[in-house]
């Protein structure tokens, strides 16, 4: 919860909703660097375009633009691992329309095509949007591996629309 500043006046150039507002953003507004942290890892981009309706009992790879609609072809949706490491960390933003039902939806890295690492099971019936952010992933990549993210929609009762995903892979 937010303090009440309505009776702070006349301490500085921002207002305090504006300062609270700075201090809870996640889009890094000081534009720091890993290098300038000490951070030898670095971040793989995640996105997908909008799958409008999406059928139950299926699955889906996205992740490799934000233009491209998440779908059952890997290779749409795959991006090459240039440096090898360990993805140690995801966040994940999932965003959708309409209140599904309780089932699970589970995310997954799909690494060649064939090996694939659970990495959250959420359930849609909590509202939009979903956050997945993880610190404790131990995924070993190499050099010319390909990834794409993966979800598993359940059967729904009432199913979702609008799905889109967006943030990033941390690897070290």
């Amino acid at each position: 919860m937010k303090p009440d500043h309505a009776k702070q006046a006349n301490v500085g150039d921002y207002n305090h909703d504006e300062i609270d507002d700075h201090i809870d953003s996640v889009a890094n507004p000081h534009v720091v660097t890993a290098a300038q942290v000490g951070a030898s890892g670095y971040t793989i981009p995640i996105a997908s375009g909008v799958l409008s309706a999406p059928p139950d009992n299926t699955y889906y790879y996205f992740g490799a633009s934000a233009d491209r609609i998440p779908s059952k072809t890997y290779l749409d949706h795959c991006l090459g691992i240039m440096k090898a490491g360990t993805i140690k960390g995801a966040y994940l933003s999932i965003k959708f329309a309409g209140t599904p039902t309780l089932e699970d939806v589970s995310i997954y890295i799909n690494i060649n095509d064939g090996t694939t690492h659970l990495i959250a099971t959420l359930d849609f019936s909590e509202g939009s949007p979903q956050t997945i952010f993880l610190t404790d992933l131990d995924i070993a990549v190499a050099v010319n591996d390909e990834i794409a993210m993966e979800i598993d929609t359940p059967t729904w009762t009432t199913n979702p629309s609008n799905l889109n995903f967006g943030g990033y892979l941390y690897v070290e």
